[in-house]
């Protein structure tokens, strides 16, 4: 595997020279200006297959493993030990994606979503999961809260942007805390031009991640849009915040032999540009039944063999 070093930034104390402050502020305009830095390996390419009984093995050169985690449930913190364990006895890279539902016996209540999560049984989870995360000596990727900026479609949809930075930022002191363990943390909103507003800061995240899914009962015309056009829709992300670009969850719903040629034309796309997307995970399953969209429910899984073919070309 073909691997980089990356310096990763954290925030820390600020340095109290006004004279330093001001050469860093002019130096390293474009850079990250947090003190504390940690240095660790990781693959110039992420790539990497969502199955729901996480069984990567099946899929040839594959580094990275993604998993979904109920925040509410007080067996999120075994289930996420669990899945690192997995995922390190199958060398890939870790991502937990956690889904923060709102806690069952409390749907009655008038509550917000983060006056849920500054519960003394929310704080508990999260406790617990920044436990797990202590323990670690690689790299954990940590996805929040996904497509937060879309209505109607998750239950931790924010309509105030505002909302939204404090339920992050709650979060991620819990979990990050100030530890040196390497938490890298990925955004990953719709992407549409309103996504901005959405932006949790600079010192909360790592990279930015996109979810890529076409299907033909999507459009009037019905039309497969290919994976380069929504790809380059987003692109503005990584342009204007000045972070990498992770295709986190990517899919496609079509026939086999369309199937197969969407994602060869992706894989095709992906090496034509290698500076423009960090990261790969195909979505290797059926939508999940909590999702309702208007235009049905959903099946994302392809061929092994066509998905072994694009995991193959990508493996850095």
């Amino acid at each position: 595997m073909k691997l980089f070093k990356e310096k990763l930034s954290r925030p820390a104390v600020l340095i109290p020279l006004s004279v330093l402050f001001l050469f860093i502020m002019i130096s390293f305009s474009t850079q990250r200006l947090f003190k504390r830095e940690s240095t660790y390996l990781l693959p110039s390419r992420f790539v990497g297959v969502y199955s729901p009984i996480n069984v990567v093995k099946p899929y040839t050169g594959v580094n990275t493993s993604i998993g979904f985690f109920d925040l509410s449930d007080p067996k999120t913190p075994q289930r996420i030990s669990d899945f690192l364990e997995d995922s390190k006895a199958q060398r890939v890279i870790p991502i937990i994606s956690l889904e923060p539902f709102r806690f069952q016996h409390r749907t009655s209540t008038n509550e917000s979503l983060l006056e849920q999560y500054q519960s003394a049984e929310a704080i508990l989870i999260l406790q617990q999961i920044h436990e797990i995360f202590t323990g670690r000596t690689s790299p954990v990727i940590v996805r929040l809260a996904h497509e937060m900026d879309v209505p109607d479609q998750y239950p931790w949809y924010f309509a105030n942007p505002y909302h939204y930075h404090l339920f992050y930022r709650h979060i991620y002191r819990l979990l990050n805390g100030y530890s040196a363990y390497p938490l890298l943390w990925l955004w990953s909103p719709q992407g549409r031009p309103y996504s901005a507003k959405y932006w949790p800061g600079e010192a909360f995240v790592d990279l930015i991640g996109i979810s890529v899914f076409s299907s033909a009962s999507w459009s009037p015309e019905h039309e497969l849009q290919s994976f380069s056009s929504i790809v380059s829709s987003k692109l503005w992300l990584s342009r204007y915040f000045k972070r990498p670009l992770f295709a986190a969850e990517i899919g496609v719903s079509a026939t086999t032999n369309i199937q197969s040629q969407w994602i060869s034309d992706a894989t095709k796309w992906i090496l034509d540009n290698p500076d423009l997307l960090i990261g790969f995970v195909y979505y290797q399953s059926k939508q999940p039944d909590f999702m309702a969209v208007k235009t049905g429910f959903f099946d994302w899984r392809i061929t092994d063999y066509s998905l072994n073919k694009a995991l193959n070309l990508l493996t850095p």
